[in-house]
């Protein structure tokens, strides 16, 4: 550092410079954190979600041999998972959407599953559901498009 001559600005450039490279070192410091936190998160959770498969099959969605898995018309909207994780899942939340063929607006009232069912790696579940309508689209309900994802996942192990 140059010197002035005159000692209090000299003080000066040196407490701002001790004050930025502090400054460096904390905001260096937290990205590490930040960046091993957000690491121990995909390591730990994030990459085994990624293996979890869910199927819906709906009157309008059937089977790719033409059949449908739900006989009772009150629950006609068939939601399945599999575990294609390593992980024991204890308990998992699926988002089901609903849309018309062309548009993006999601129809349903409520669109969450809770299945609290240990499935073990390689196992899944399954059953039937009827999701409400929004008044708006219930003329067209037949025509719905049924979409799902896993909103929360809790593992055991």
């Amino acid at each position: 550092m140059k010197l002035t001559g005159n000692i209090l600005i000299d003080y000066t450039k040196w407490v701002l410079r001790c004050i930025a490279i502090g400054a460096l070192v904390v905001v260096t410091v937290g990205l590490i954190i930040l960046a091993g936190v957000a690491g121990l998160q995909w390591f730990t959770h994030d990459r085994h979600v990624a293996h979890i498969k869910v199927n819906i099959f709906s009157p309008t969605q059937p089977m790719t041999d033409g059949k449908t898995l739900c006989s009772d018309p009150a629950y006609p909207i068939f939601v399945a998972y599999t575990n294609e994780s390593v992980k024991t899942i204890s308990n998992i939340a699926i988002r089901v959407t609903a849309h018309l063929p062309g548009r993006s607006t999601d129809v349903l009232r409520y669109s969450s599953v809770d299945f609290d069912f240990v499935t073990k790696p390689g196992g899944g579940n399954a059953n039937c559901y009827s999701f409400a309508i929004l008044d708006e689209y219930k003329a067209h309900q037949k025509e719905a498009e049924y979409q799902g994802t896993v909103a929360t996942v809790t593992f055991s192990d």
